[in-house]
Protein backbone atom coordinates (compact mmCIF):
# COMPACT_ATOMS: atom_id res chain seq x y z
CA UNK A 1 0.00 0.00 0.00
CA UNK A 2 2.32 3.31 -1.11
CA UNK A 3 0.68 6.40 -2.25
CA UNK A 4 1.54 9.68 -2.07
CA UNK A 5 1.71 9.55 1.69
CA UNK A 6 3.23 5.96 2.85
CA UNK A 7 6.51 6.07 1.00
CA UNK A 8 7.50 1.90 2.72
CA UNK A 9 5.96 -0.62 4.52
CA UNK A 10 8.04 -2.56 6.30
CA UNK A 11 6.25 -6.12 6.60
CA UNK A 12 9.53 -7.91 8.51
CA UNK A 13 9.30 -6.84 12.45
CA UNK A 14 8.90 -8.85 15.26
CA UNK A 15 7.47 -8.17 18.66
CA UNK A 16 7.46 -9.91 21.81
CA UNK A 17 5.32 -8.31 24.81
CA UNK A 18 6.56 -8.45 28.67
CA UNK A 19 4.34 -8.53 31.16
CA UNK A 20 6.54 -7.00 34.01
CA UNK A 21 5.80 -8.27 38.15
CA UNK A 22 3.79 -5.55 39.73
CA UNK A 23 5.77 -6.13 42.46
CA UNK A 24 8.58 -5.10 40.88
CA UNK A 25 6.94 -1.78 39.71
CA UNK A 26 5.62 -0.51 42.50
CA UNK A 27 2.54 -2.32 41.79
CA UNK A 28 1.79 -0.94 38.79
CA UNK A 29 1.13 -2.60 35.66
CA UNK A 30 3.79 -1.99 33.30
CA UNK A 31 4.66 -3.67 29.63
CA UNK A 32 7.98 -3.80 28.06
CA UNK A 33 7.26 -4.03 24.23
CA UNK A 34 10.34 -5.29 22.24
CA UNK A 35 10.73 -4.51 18.43
CA UNK A 36 13.06 -6.04 16.24
CA UNK A 37 13.45 -5.60 12.61
CA UNK A 38 16.27 -5.02 10.47
CA UNK A 39 18.83 -2.07 10.84
CA UNK A 40 18.15 0.37 7.61
CA UNK A 41 20.24 2.55 9.24
CA UNK A 42 23.26 0.68 9.46
CA UNK A 43 26.49 2.09 8.32
CA UNK A 44 29.26 -0.70 8.58
CA UNK A 45 28.76 -4.94 8.44
CA UNK A 46 30.33 -4.89 11.98
CA UNK A 47 26.91 -2.68 13.60
CA UNK A 48 24.46 -5.01 14.14
CA UNK A 49 21.94 -6.50 11.27
CA UNK A 50 19.21 -6.00 13.85
CA UNK A 51 18.15 -3.09 15.71
CA UNK A 52 16.06 -3.87 18.88
CA UNK A 53 14.33 -0.96 20.47
CA UNK A 54 12.41 -1.27 23.33
CA UNK A 55 9.08 0.81 24.68
CA UNK A 56 6.79 0.44 27.76
CA UNK A 57 3.66 1.44 28.79
CA UNK A 58 1.76 1.66 32.26
CA UNK A 59 -1.47 0.85 33.95
CA UNK A 60 -3.40 0.08 30.40
CA UNK A 61 -2.31 3.30 28.88
CA UNK A 62 -1.81 2.27 25.16
CA UNK A 63 0.80 5.38 24.92
CA UNK A 64 4.47 4.06 24.37
CA UNK A 65 7.41 5.63 25.98
CA UNK A 66 10.80 5.05 24.03
CA UNK A 67 13.60 3.42 26.30
CA UNK A 68 16.24 2.65 24.26
CA UNK A 69 17.33 0.95 20.57
CA UNK A 70 20.29 -0.99 20.07
CA UNK A 71 21.78 -2.77 17.15
CA UNK A 72 22.43 -5.99 16.92
CA UNK A 73 23.55 -9.32 15.59
CA UNK A 74 24.03 -10.68 12.01
CA UNK A 75 21.93 -11.57 9.13
CA UNK A 76 19.50 -14.84 8.93
CA UNK A 77 19.49 -15.15 12.94
CA UNK A 78 16.81 -17.92 14.00
CA UNK A 79 14.11 -16.85 16.21
CA UNK A 80 15.43 -18.45 19.62
CA UNK A 81 18.52 -16.59 19.13
CA UNK A 82 16.41 -13.40 18.69
CA UNK A 83 14.23 -14.13 21.69
CA UNK A 84 17.68 -14.71 24.11
CA UNK A 85 18.89 -11.55 22.64
CA UNK A 86 15.77 -9.39 23.43
CA UNK A 87 14.89 -11.26 26.82
CA UNK A 88 18.13 -10.31 27.55
CA UNK A 89 17.93 -6.65 27.22
CA UNK A 90 14.37 -6.80 28.57
CA UNK A 91 15.94 -7.86 32.35
CA UNK A 92 18.49 -5.10 32.06
CA UNK A 93 15.67 -2.94 32.63
CA UNK A 94 15.45 -4.36 36.39
CA UNK A 95 19.13 -2.84 37.35
CA UNK A 96 18.33 0.53 35.21
CA UNK A 97 17.57 3.34 37.92
CA UNK A 98 16.48 5.34 35.04
CA UNK A 99 14.01 2.69 33.83
CA UNK A 100 12.15 3.41 37.11
CA UNK A 101 12.53 7.51 36.36
CA UNK A 102 11.28 7.15 33.55
CA UNK A 103 8.17 5.10 34.56
CA UNK A 104 7.60 7.63 37.46
CA UNK A 105 7.96 10.78 34.79
CA UNK A 106 5.48 8.48 32.65
CA UNK A 107 2.82 8.64 35.81
CA UNK A 108 3.47 12.26 36.66
CA UNK A 109 2.76 13.38 32.79
CA UNK A 110 -0.52 10.95 32.60
CA UNK A 111 -1.38 13.24 35.97
CA UNK A 112 -1.13 15.98 34.52
CA UNK A 113 -2.62 15.23 31.36
CA UNK A 114 -5.84 13.80 33.40
CA UNK A 115 -5.73 16.83 35.40
CA UNK A 116 -5.80 19.18 32.48
CA UNK A 117 -8.50 17.38 30.77
CA UNK A 118 -10.89 17.23 33.94
CA UNK A 119 -10.32 20.99 34.69
CA UNK A 120 -11.71 21.59 31.16
CA UNK A 121 -14.65 19.57 31.47
CA UNK A 122 -15.10 21.22 34.86
CA UNK A 123 -14.82 24.65 33.26
CA UNK A 124 -17.24 23.96 30.53
CA UNK A 125 -14.76 24.27 27.78
CA UNK A 126 -14.26 20.65 26.85
CA UNK A 127 -15.75 21.40 23.31
CA UNK A 128 -18.61 18.74 23.63
CA UNK A 129 -22.07 19.53 22.20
Amino acid sequence: MLNDFISNVANDIYTRKYDLNPQSTNGLKVIVYAECSPNTERESEDEGYYLLTLFFSVGGDPTRDHIFGIPFGTEGMDKLRMDAEMDHWVTTLEDDDSFFLQIEEYMRRAKLWEDALNREYLDGKDNIE
